[in-house]
């Protein structure tokens, strides 16, 4: 049996694009997944402390649409744990964090060029 990895999982339940993320999050997590997710729900939770306190706690990654302040931009590029950032962020929003790191970009323009 595959052993369980404690995911953080940040997203905005007051908005469309937070619920939607949690909804592919879920259709992921009822499949085969080995995820045991610690969801925060409201951004203003995200905070440098919850990041931590996800490390020190065995977290295995952190999965989010939110980056709600400087101070947990600067926590999340100084830590260890993998990230994925999910939205339209720069580039080097975790600079200089480069390992561990994925981001991905929703093109809005794009999307409406193509349509």
């Amino acid at each position: 049996m595959t052993q369980k990895k404690d995911i953080l999982i940040v997203a905005d339940f007051s908005t469309d694009n937070g619920r939607d993320f949690f909804s592919g999050v879920l259709d992921f997590l009822r499949g085969k997944s080995n995820w045991s997710p610690i969801l925060i729900q409201d951004p203003r939770r995200f905070t440098p402390q919850a990041v931590k306190s996800a490390e020190e706690g065995g977290a295995d990654g952190i999965l989010t649409t939110e980056l709600p302040s400087e101070e947990v931009i600067d926590e999340l590029a100084h830590g260890h744990l993998p990230t994925v950032i999910v939205g339209a962020w720069p580039r080097n929003i975790l600079h200089p964090r480069t390992q561990s790191l994925g981001l991905v970009t929703v093109d809005d323009e794009l999307y409406g060029q193509l349509a």
